[in-house]
């Protein structure tokens, strides 16, 4: 497969781990929930659909949506992402995380968890989005990110990926300990600090 060694590379840092018929399916689209699982381990060095104590006393207590019940596998994940501001689910209050997740989506989450200050799409900026359609800012913003390094739009969130994965190694080298065991307090800290560098 042309996208073997990424993905042997993702799979030795436990990002992706394959289903449980022990097969990878590398062509198959992506659910809302395995892009949340992937995008926290590839930027929050944590594997979270193996998660700690301290995490299942955290998010056990309440579903973050009424479509994730505690026995799914990315339960913990989407809990840790909506804490996080990377997720806000649909407008019916339901996260449909096995449905595939779109490009757009895909952005949004990654932007979200960035930080980076979305820019206004201005008005007629794509022949193939309404003006209102609720994701136009974060593809917008993705695509001038894209422009700004001078890659293709697929690139630039890889290299956004590269960048926190890299804040993460910096917040692991400040702490004597795991970062999935840190206090909130704790990790607004170290990350404000990781932000800067």
């Amino acid at each position: 497969h042309p996208y073997y060694k990424a993905i042997l590379d993702l799979y030795k840092r436990r990002i992706v781990t394959g289903y449980s018929d022990a097969t990878f399916k590398p062509d198959a689209k992506i659910s809302r929930a395995e892009f949340v699982k992937i995008a926290l381990g590839a930027t929050n060095c944590l594997d979270c659909s193996r998660p700690n104590d301290v995490q299942r006393q955290k998010y056990s207590p309440s579903a973050p949506f009424p479509d994730v019940s505690l026995s799914a596998w990315y339960y913990f994940c989407i809990a840790i992402a909506k804490e996080l501001g990377m997720v806000t689910g649909y407008g019916d209050g339901f996260f449909r995380p096995e449905r595939n997740i779109s490009r757009a989506e895909a952005a949004a989450v990654l932007i979200r968890q960035s930080g980076i200050e979305l820019q206004k799409a201005p008005d007629d900026a794509y022949l193939d989005m309404a003006n209102d359609a609720w994701y136009r800012d974060y593809v917008f913003t993705a695509v001038n990110i894209a422009r700004w390094l001078g890659i293709e739009p697929e690139l630039a969130l890889q290299s956004m990926v590269s960048r926190f994965s890299a804040r993460f190694e910096a917040m692991e080298k400040g702490v004597s300990k795991p970062l999935s065991d840190l206090s909130p307090e704790e990790w607004d800290e170290l990350w404000a600090k990781a932000k800067s560098l």
